[in-house]
């Protein structure tokens, strides 16, 4: 229950009170205040709050701005917006102080729901990169079909259970914890999933203190041999005063673990219980928990064997197929793993439990993303998601939208995988799964950034870094603080990324995957020049190497020797090396680091005067352009049709290329964009004369030159053109303080000739400027 200043929320109850008085809410109004509640340590976009409360993304947005108002309206009597603020160009953040508190605990069981409530259908907006690994995390026994709960009870963490006897006894520790939390998700108890126990802090979970946990209940287990028979015991480490404790014994460990379960979870209110499961049924279920739990500690080996040492009657159930088939590709074993797959789901039919048929599904999503069939990973999504959009099984449910959104976003259809990974950070947040709605947000800021939603995307990938870190998944984590930074650097705040610069050295150190490591490791480089580090930056160059077979990166180092080693000698060498690597640009390759390659190689050509050079390198950009349709290469592409105009005297036309490359710039709104656009227009116009011009082309970035070098620059350079000391003496040494090691040109340093007062005021008028003193 929540409390905050005089009202209670009750999530079970779907009550709200006011002091004694009960306030009566519309359902949405209901949902969507229990939502900004449940999500108060950050802000939530309306998309978000849309799909949460409505279950579609295709909702009027004066639809939501009615139900906040309204909910304002009952909370604050003027209306105004101090318990749920809203978030410029984004969403809406709950602002208020608010308290978790206990309900009553029933002394009975409630009784059960005699016919499942309207199931939510869980909604989506967001999409990922090639380089996003897929959801795998996957429970192995299937869980039985059931209504959902009447209300929805405090998400609960179970514990590694620890096991007081004999080394042969091991596999109970993870074992155990998967069968308590199995058992107590079929009582309608929401638990986080196994995988995202073992992953939280690296496997050291239990050492963690309960309020470190990311769930309001959390739940410790022991397990003891107590002469011919098993004593498993239970107590809430948090969420619960005083503790609730519940005991099991049984011969059988697995039966005092459920007995166990199901005492705790009727003190919890919780309930009526599935059935027992059949002696066969223990025999198999002990298997398969050992294999998992072999599984879930790095041991597959350990895993393929128990499962393989199983009977031939037991070899013949679907979770031992399934699982044998999971063992294969968590050990890389790709065929197999998909014949298998395939095999299981060609032998289910429509009787079988349709959670099975999906978990099938999206095992063989799994495989084939890896084996990069994205045609049939969207089969096999779509089928996984037909099975499961009216059935209560959240977590498999978003799993298989992050299937389907990846398969989208490959495709890109950024709208169709925006959609899908929503739904699914929705999805996997009702089902308890922490690391798959962190993996969620990755998708989603990854998909933002790549759509210029730079302010969009930080957000959802700083707390993606964040959560992943916290599961210590670092491959997952290195891919967000990888975007992370670079996104930073597009907004031209070269601090915030150097900031993090230490744990993505950390990260790339750890990382096992050489593309990934190689990309970190380039965009190091352009973090540490951005900031002045020159030194840094060079030696990390210098030592890295493209290891990647496919041949594809060879112009991103390129670029990079070309942007930081910047002796002349080896200017024309690393351009024409670059030239060459963007030749071999797969046809797909689009973005402005392409466009900025071609850029270079263009401007040195000009710049030694070799016209056919020229000529080739805009050839080249031009056939690019013609492969890709993003607004990313036409900007560049106007860019390099503008300098080569330039080169050559053709006045207007170089200058209606740069006003293009401006218009699209200035509508993208990404600040690295638009300075790379102003200092090659404000630049010419200079060199032209036309100070005017180039106050208002530099103006639009003028803004940033107090964080970063480059715009710092471009205003120094402006200044001296107008001939203002004052003015040219602040820019210089703004640029002086965030040069690092870079060097001012020399011509900038010495003070301009003054030039007269009426004459600046003229200048400052065409430009729409007021005048410099």
């Amino acid at each position: 229950m929540y409390r905050f200043g005089d009202f209670r929320l009750d999530p079970a109850t779907r009550e709200l009170h006011r002091g004694e008085e009960r306030v009566v809410l519309p359902p949405k109004a209901f949902d969507c205040l229990l939502w900004l509640i449940e999500h108060r340590d950050r802000a939530v976009g309306r998309d978000e709050l849309i799909a949460a409360v409505w279950g579609k993304v295709d909702v009027a947005d004066n639809l939501l701005v009615q139900v906040v108002t309204r909910l304002r309206r009952m909370i604050d009597e003027d209306g105004r917006d101090s318990a749920i603020r809203t978030v410029p160009r984004f969403g809406y953040r709950w602002a208020v102080e608010t308290e978790l508190v206990d309900a009553t605990v029933p002394a009975l069981p409630k009784p059960h729901a005699t016919s499942p409530p309207r199931r939510r259908r869980w909604i989506a907006s967001l999409a990922a990169v090639a380089a996003l690994a897929l959801v795998a995390a996957v429970t192995v026994l299937a869980l039985r079909e059931r209504p959902a709960p009447a209300g929805a009870a405090p998400l609960a963490l179970v514990l590694p259970v620890a096991v007081e006897a004999p080394p042969q006894h091991a596999w109970m520790r993870l074992g155990l914890m998967i069968a308590l939390i199995e058992r107590l998700r079929a009582a309608g108890q929401p638990v986080v999933p196994a995988t995202n126990v073992v992953a939280l802090a690296g496997g050291s979970v239990d050492a963690l203190p309960g309020d470190a946990l990311p769930a309001p209940l959390v739940i410790a287990a022991r397990a003891q041999p107590d002469g011919e028979r098993w004593r498993v015991a239970l107590q809430t480490l948090k969420g619960r005063d005083p503790p609730l404790e519940a005991i099991g014994e049984s011969v059988d460990a697995l039966d005092a673990a459920r007995l166990a379960a199901d005492r705790l979870a009727h003190q919890l209110g919780l309930g009526p219980m599935p059935p027992d499961r059949t002696p066969a049924d223990r025999s198999l279920a002990q298997r398969l928990l050992r294999a998992e739990a072999a599984s879930l500690a790095g041991e597959t080996d350990a895993a393929i064997a128990l499962l393989d040492a199983a009977d031939a009657a037991e070899q013949q159930s679907p979770e031992w197929r399934y699982q044998r088939a999971w063992a294969d590709f968590v050990g890389g074993r790709l065929e197999p793993a998909q014949a298998r797959l395939q095999r299981l789901l060609a032998e289910l039919t429509d009787d079988d439990a349709a959670s099975m048929r999906a978990r099938a599904y999206n095992g063989l999503a799994n495989v084939q993303y890896e084996r990069g069939d994205l045609d049939g990973l969207r089969r096999s999504a779509d089928a996984a998601i037909a099975l499961l959009q009216d059935r209560d099984a959240p977590g498999e449910f978003g799993r298989a939208l992050m299937s389907r959104g990846v398969a989208h976003a490959q495709g890109k259809d950024t709208d169709a995988a925006q959609r899908d990974f929503l739904q699914a950070r929705v999805a996997l947040e009702s089902a308890g799964d922490r690391l798959g709605v962190a993996r969620a947000e990755l998708a989603l800021g990854v998909v933002a950034k790549g759509r210029g939603r730079l302010v969009e995307a930080l957000p959802a990938l700083e707390s993606a870094a964040v959560h992943l870190g916290a599961f210590d998944a670092a491959h997952d984590e290195l891919i967000a603080r990888t975007h992370l930074a670079d996104a930073q650097l597009l907004l031209l705040e070269p601090a915030a990324a150097l900031a993090g610069e230490p744990r993505l050295r950390e990260l790339s150190g750890r990382e096992h995957a050489p593309r990934a490591r190689f990309l970190a490791d380039l965009l190091r480089i352009e973090i540490l020049a951005a900031n002045g580090r020159l030194s840094a930056a060079r030696e990390l160059l210098r030592g890295l190497r493209v290891d990647d077979d496919r041949g594809v990166d060879g112009w991103r180092l390129g670029l990079a020797r070309a942007r930081h080693l910047l002796e002349p000698a080896q200017a024309e060498a690393t351009e024409r090396e670059m030239q060459a690597e963007l030749s071999k640009l797969p046809p797909g390759e689009a973005g402005r680091d392409p466009g900025r390659s071609a850029l270079i190689v263009l401007r040195g050509a000009l710049a030694r005067g070799h016209a056919e050079e020229a000529r080739a390198a805009a050839l080249a950009i031009q056939a690019w352009a013609a492969r890709n349709g993003d607004a990313d290469v036409r900007l560049y592409t106007d860019l390099a049709e503008a300098e080569q105009h330039a080169a050559a005297d053709r006045v207007e036309l170089a200058r209606r290329a740069f006003e293009s490359a401006q218009r699209r710039a200035a509508a993208a709104q990404v600040p690295g964009d638009m300075l790379w656009v102003a200092q090659a227009h404000a630049g010419w116009l200079i060199r032209n004369g036309d100070l005017a011009g180039a106050s208002a082309a530099a103006g639009g970035v003028a803004g940033w030159a107090r964080r970063d070098y480059d715009a710092a620059l471009l205003q120094l350079q402006l200044q001296h053109a107008l001939g203002a000391y004052a003015p040219w003496q602040a820019a210089l040494e703004r640029a002086r303080l965030l040069a690092g090691e870079r060097r001012i040109p020399a011509e900038l340093e010495r003070a301009p000739p003054q030039r007269d007062a009426d004459v600046r005021s003229r200048i400052a008028a065409s430009a729409g400027t007021p005048p410099s003193p």
